[in-house]
């Protein structure tokens, strides 16, 4: 069944459709990130009242890192940074006789968290041109808490596909699956940020095998990861590792904050990753 992302350019990939099997329609044509970036400020919201104060401050650091490479993300050849938002669904209801695992909706609480990570994804400057989401409901309400949060997810063109849902559950597979997914579609457009919204195992896996480093994925949290390419084809080619930039999320470990300003003052590139343990 086809839910439309409310304003903005959709399309679904049935369930069983392999990724070489595919087929395209035509997205409509769209600014891309580097004019957005260069002719709009990136304003400055404060989550405080939603995210309570302690988190509020803790999430300052970590974007700040984020939008460190925000201001600078063409500074160098133009048009050939990459980013990939890896992010995990919302927190969503416990399956029962009655509800198969892929129906599952999500909570308040994960409601609301989507929309605090939304928040600090746009604080970050980190805005989507292309959203690859599985087809699942607690995906798809997590995109909408977001687009609720975060208007300009509205105009990103998003695609649901069904084996999105069911490579996250094969070992291994996800990275490779995705990149050739992402690949595929970003022939089809000018896309420089590509928001992944789907599932563990394979979506840790995925962005841990990205970064290089192990990134813990709890419901609700985006790993941030850069990289500098001509091309998608490029920057997913062996053996390049992505910048992981920071990890957001609506429930970040408290840390020192003068020990973790210190590090992105002096490391600005330093990747600035939460160390909540993931959800089964």
């Amino acid at each position: 069944m086809s839910v439309p992302v409310l304003g903005g350019r959709w399309r679904d990939v049935p369930h069983a459709a392999a990724p070489s099997h595919a087929r395209a329609v035509t997205l409509q044509t769209r600014i891309s990130s580097e004019a957005r970036l260069r002719s709009s400020a990136i304003a400055s919201t404060s989550y405080t009242a939603t995210c309570g104060p302690g988190h509020a401050q803790r999430g300052d650091a970590l974007i700040a890192a984020a939008k460190v490479h925000s201001s600078q993300v063409f500074s160098g050849v133009s048009g050939t940074r990459r980013r990939i938002i890896m992010m995990r669904h919302a927190e969503s209801e416990d399956a029962t006789e009655n509800v198969r695992d892929h129906d599952r909706a999500i909570t308040e609480m994960g409601r609301s968290a989507a929309q605090q990570v939304a928040k600090q994804m746009y604080d970050a400057g980190w805005e989507p041109d292309l959203i690859m989401c599985s087809d699942s409901v607690r995906t798809r309400e997590t995109l909408e808490a977001m687009q609720a949060a975060y208007p300009a997810l509205l105009e990103a063109s998003a695609v649901f596909r069904g084996d999105l849902y069911t490579i996250a559950a094969t070992d291994g597979q996800t990275r490779s699956h995705l990149s050739r997914l992402i690949v595929e579609e970003t022939a089809r457009m000018s896309a420089c940020t590509v928001l992944c919204l789907g599932h563990n195992r394979g979506w840790e896996e995925c962005a841990s095998s990205f970064a290089g480093q192990k990134v813990k994925l709890r419901p609700c949290t985006a790993a941030l990861l850069q990289e500098d390419a001509p091309s998608w084809s490029d920057a997913f080619s062996a053996p390049r590792s992505w910048k992981l930039i920071a990890t957001l999320g609506p429930d970040l470990e408290a840390q020192d904050e003068e020990a973790l300003s210190d590090r992105l003052r002096a490391k600005p590139d330093t990747a600035v990753v939460n160390n909540n343990v993931a959800a089964a």
